[in-house]
């Protein structure tokens, strides 16, 4: 059978003796008191341990034992008065067992009496029931067989007789507090219980006998299977209360059948274990003065356990025993008991007859030199490795348990052999490695597990131990963990599951002081990192609000951007509801800070929730606080038109209705934050594109990031009637930006027909609006473009940036009538010239080199496309080509309003054109008429169905048509 072990269970201690089952209480007296407070000095401790260790420590069984069934017969249960059983128990059957069975009694003293607070059972006698399965027989003598060689009984000795005893029945909250079962027949040495299928939860057995415990928890698979548990006579045991279903259970009494001898009993272990912890004592109390002892005992175990098989739970036979018995009195003596590997290794020379070429015997060792004994690896008693740096070198007079263990009269684990070297001998090196009981004694020289293996060990044990609670091992662990600086070099990404696990612990254990001494060994305010919002709900409701609402206000402040920051505040919130006022005030606090202090640059990810916060919180401080700092950052543009929209879209979400004073109010500052965030998208409409090279009138350029953001803001104006700033963004657009030319190509003159599209979409009300655009494009085109039959425009001047005498040389070609022109240099130096106008220049000259002088020389030449814009006939054509495709003459004389004739003079060259004052665009009132402030007669043309664009007709007028400045 085999023994489940269950560490985080606890069994229960009475002052008063255990009861017995039925019958006149076992008296145990105990003779031993625990170790003298006097302390004899003097003495060998290896060689009093020895003599110990020899003693009852043999046994090979075990005190209590269980073991499941997979597969087993139905026993054919026959109750007098109800029939036969079914399996798994019903709860109508279990319910007739109980109203055929009796209260079960447990003797006290001399008497028998009931009393369901000690014993809560339902028992039937055996002539009262019986077994109808004949296979039910031979499965008994089977359990009987397993448990007899479970207890430890000689296998050459005739098994035990199981004789049936009782029917016990368990219901929701039976339970029989620790005792110890009576002899009740002749030869009765142990007790065997039989679980039969039926569901039930808790019920688990806890057994002891001295300092060995175990408990057995069968309810997981108690539904389908069957189970068998055993213990001697005097092992205390209990069962724990039965949390719900039925619990069925055959008792039989197991009696010897060896005519002559007596019956089993577990050996006197209490002795022997008292005779150790009166060594550990006298060891503790510095009672043996040995010099030269190392401070740790090896003792060698009785089997050879691999590393990964060197923990309490693999043991065998006579080492089980030992170990089971001794822990704890090693625990109260302050003895570190671990597992180690012995390694011995012999250094010698060989014989001279042996053979290393594998034609004769092999060599082997023949004068031994020196004899090292060293413990490689230390693990405690769970298989941990628990070890220092170095090995501990061992000196068998003092340290070893035996000190001769005999490895000369053995096979070696591992040998080397260097060879026969002629006169010098043949060095040969033996290795023997064994399994060891390791024994030290704290401090004073010595290392505990935890000291050796430090916060990796003490870390490893507390998510082993957690089950078990706070108890006092635990806390052991999370002391050392504080107190030794563990968890500073913690509080890291890689190493934050660790201290997470302290912090679970601290919030299981309800212990503020660990909680607060976790936090403090952080760097800083860092542990903000690793608080959870689960782990800090935990907090709220294990520690209260009052004592870490400050840790919550860090950890607000500590998200990575204020979207974060309030998203936290909401969730926590919405899974934290209270009605407390203070709370509720305290959170407005938290939410009134984060938004009183942005500090990151929000995205557009972030404008629902910054919509959400104006419903929330007001728009009056959302406009005042608010608004207020997120115009100060730059580079938003996407996140300043996308909250104007949102806030534009919701103001009926926003304003009170019903035209009242404060509805009034509301507008305002709706239409003020509207306008700030305007301003400032506007200088952000340029996202960085380059208009400075040179490049030909043809080339055709993809909608930039700029042409989305000014029709964006533009639409956005409309939308919202907010047009006041459109000045600042036609002048910012219009204005020149490296070379205007350039600019008119990529962004420009794309530009023009999407402006035009929107006179079919825009009420007539905001047709000033794209009046200006198209206004201010043509006189920056007629300005800096054109210029004069007799002087180019500055802007269309090409040069070199470079100032060096070669690149001034060439931008003074550049500015003349010429038409190509050499300069001779050196290669460098053309070079240098080549690489400037290349760059700068690449389709307004072509160049290449000019030999059979030397230096050489680079030949300049303008292309047809620089000559173009050089003459005065070219501008004019393409000023023209440009007028065209922003309207009709009727639709330039309405934009142009009354400066229309200064357009004819300047592309007649009478008179270069001057840009003057902007046309003010005046800030419709919603629903209401706009009135145009352009004076002339070509104004009137407007109709409600829009201005005439390029390719429309327009009806005629009476008092005369439009000079057509788009053609000569």
């Amino acid at each position: 059978m085999s023994s489940i072990h269950d560490p985080t269970e606890n069994v229960s201690t009475h002052a008063s003796p255990p009861a017995t089952d039925h019958g006149i209480d076992n008296d145990e007296t105990n003779d031993d008191d625990g170790p003298s407070s006097e302390v004899s000095y003097g003495g060998n401790l290896r060689g009093d341990l020895e003599g110990v260790l020899k003693g009852d420590f043999d046994f090979k069984g075990k005190f209590a034992l269980s073991e499941t069934f997979a597969s087993t017969p139905l026993p054919g249960l026959y109750i007098e008065g109800i029939g036969v059983i079914g399996f798994p128990l019903s709860e109508r059957d279990a319910k007739l067992i109980e109203a055929a069975a009796t209260q079960a009694p447990f003797g006290k003293g001399t008497e028998t009496v009931v009393d369901t607070t000690v014993r809560d059972t339902f028992e039937i006698n055996p002539d009262r029931f019986s077994f109808k399965n004949p296979a039910w027989i031979e499965f008994l003598r089977t359990v009987t067989k397993k448990a007899a060689d479970g207890l430890g009984l000689s296998p050459n000795l005739p098994p035990p007789r199981a004789d049936l005893y009782k029917l016990l029945l368990y219901k929701t909250g039976s339970h029989f507090l620790p005792h110890k079962d009576t002899e009740k027949s002749q030869g009765m040495f142990a007790s065997l219980i039989i679980v039969l299928p039926s569901k039930f939860e808790g019920g688990a057995v806890h057994v002891s006998h001295g300092n060995d415990k175990d408990v057995f928890n069968i309810s997981p698979s108690s539904e389908f299977a069957t189970s068998a548990l055993a213990w001697y006579t005097d092992v205390t045991h209990e069962v724990k209360p039965v949390t719900s279903g039925y619990r069925l259970a055959i008792s039989y009494n197991l009696v010897n059948t060896s005519p002559g001898l007596p019956p089993p009993h577990l050996p006197d272990m209490h002795s022997a274990v008292s005779a150790v912890e009166k060594i550990f004592h006298k060891w503790k109390k510095g009672g043996y003065d040995e010099p030269d002892f190392s401070g740790t005992i090896a003792y060698l175990l009785d089997h050879q356990y691999s590393d990964a098989g060197l923990e309490f739970a693999a043991l065998k036979g006579k080492d089980a025993i030992l170990v089971s018995n001794i822990q704890g009195v090693a625990e109260k003596e302050g003895i570190c008991l671990r597992l180690g590997l012995l390694e011995c290794e012999v250094s010698g020379d060989a014989d001279v007859y042996g053979s290393d070429d594998g034609w004769g015997p092999p060599p082997r060792m023949e004068v031994v030199h020196e004899t090292e004994y060293r413990i490689e690896g230390l693990y405690d008693l769970e298989g941990d490795l628990a070890e220092g740096e170095d090995p501990i070198t061992l000196n068998p007079e003092f340290d070893m348990i035996p000190q001769d263990p005999g490895f000369q009269d053995e096979d070696p684990d591992d040998e080397e052999f260097e060879g026969y070297t002629g006169n010098e001998g043949a060095p040969m090196k033996y290795w023997y490695r064994r399994s060891v009981l390791v024994m030290s004694l704290a401090g004073e020289g010595s290392t505990t597990p935890l000291e050796m293996g430090g916060a990796e060990y003490a870390f490893k044990k507390l998510r082993r131990w957690k089950a078990e609670g706070p108890t006092e091992r635990n806390r052991q662990m999370a002391r050392f963990l504080l107190s030794h600086g563990s968890l500073s070099a913690s509080w890291s990404h890689a190493l934050s599951e660790e201290v997470l696990l302290l912090i679970d612990l601290a919030l299981e254990w309800g212990d503020f002081t660990m909680w607060q001494e976790i936090l403090k060994e952080s760097a800083g305010d860092g542990y903000t990192l690793y608080l959870s919002m689960d782990v800090l709900i935990r907090a709220w409701g294990v520690f209260t609000f009052d004592r870490i609402k400050h840790i919550i206000e860090k950890v607000v402040s500590s998200q990575p951007s204020t979207g974060a920051a309030i998203e936290f505040i909401s969730a926590f919130r919405a899974r934290v509801p209270t009605q407390d006022p203070g709370v509720k005030a305290w959170w407005n606090q938290q939410t009134t800070a984060v938004l009183s202090s942005i500090k990151s640059p929000p995205s557009v990810t972030d404008v629902q929730m910054f919509i959400a916060i104006a419903k929330s919180e007001g728009l009056l401080f959302f406009s005042k606080t608010i608004v207020k700092q997120l115009v100060e950052f730059r580079k938003i543009f996407d996140f300043w038109v996308g909250l104007a929209e949102g806030l534009w879209k919701n103001k009926d979400k926003l304003i009170p209705s019903g035209g009242t004073p404060e509805a009034s109010v509301y507008t305002i500052a709706l239409n003020h934050t509207i306008d700030s965030l305007i301003v400032a998208a506007i200088p952000e409409y340029h996202s960085g594109a380059v208009y400075d090279r040179y490049v030909p009138p043809t080339f055709a350029y993809a909608e930039s990031q700029d042409f989305t953001r000014i029709l964006r803001l533009l639409d956005l104006m409309v939308l919202t009637h907010r047009t006041q700033n459109s000045g600042r963004l036609i002048t910012l657009v219009s204005q020149p930006q490296g070379n205007l030319l350039v600019k008119y190509q990529m962004l420009t003159t794309p530009l023009i027909p999407k402006l035009k599209a929107r006179y079919q979409q825009y009420n007539g009300s905001e047709f000033p609006i794209l009046d200006a655009f198209l206004r201010a494009f043509v006189e920056r085109w007629l300005q800096d473009l054109l210029g004069t039959p007799s002087k180019q425009p500055d802007a269309l001047v090409k040069k070199l940036i470079c100032e060096c005498g070669d690149c001034t040389s060439v931008n003074r070609f550049l500015r003349s009538s010429a038409v190509t022109e050499t300069f001779w240099a050196a290669q460098k130096r053309r070079s240098h010239m080549e690489a400037n106008l290349r760059n700068t220049l690449p389709d307004a000259v072509t160049f290449t080199t000019i030999m059979g002088r030397t230096p050489y020389g680079l030949k300049v030449t303008k292309t047809q496309v620089a000559l173009a814009t050089d003459k005065w006939s070219g501008r004019v054509e393409s000023a023209r080509t440009f007028l065209a495709s922003v309207g009709t003459p009727d639709v330039l004389a309405r934009i142009i309003g009354e400066r229309y004739q200064d357009i004819q003079a300047a592309l007649a060259g009478t008179k270069p054109y001057k840009i003057g004052n902007p046309i003010p665009i005046v800030a419709p009132v919603e629903g209401a008429p706009v009135t145009n402030t352009s004076t002339t007669r070509a104004t009137a043309s407007r109709t409600q169905t829009g201005p005439v664009m390029a390719g429309m007709k327009r009806k005629a007028e009476d008092d005369g048509a439009v000079i057509d400045l788009t053609s000569d």
